[in-house]
């Protein structure tokens, strides 16, 4: 048989982090200040809506977690925050 064996020297420059992820809750605070300080300057009509576009928007990104789980065949159905972040950015690039 093989030796599979790691030497724990070598093991010993490696550590193993985990960050959960946040809730609803804190994506909905996060993203929500953000955009509301980006449309300070825009009408009140579009500043009433944000919790809205942020409600609906981590809808989609949960459905999309939901409907489009990585398998064997179809392993590039990978989402992260970081789409759900470019999403938001995005709408960062928008003017009165």
């Amino acid at each position: 048989g093989s030796n599979n064996n790691i030497d724990p020297r070598f093991i010993s420059h490696f550590s193993i982090f985990y960050i959960s992820s946040p809730s609803r809750e804190s994506l909905f605070r996060i993203f929500s200040i953000i955009l509301q300080h980006h449309v300070i300057t825009f009408p009140i009509e579009i500043q009433e809506i944000i919790p809205n576009i942020i409600k609906y928007t981590l809808q989609i990104y949960d459905d999309i977690l939901r409907l489009f789980v990585p398998t064997s065949t179809k392993f590039y159905y990978i989402f992260s925050l970081r789409d759900l972040s470019r999403i938001i950015q995005s709408l960062l690039q928008t003017t009165p």
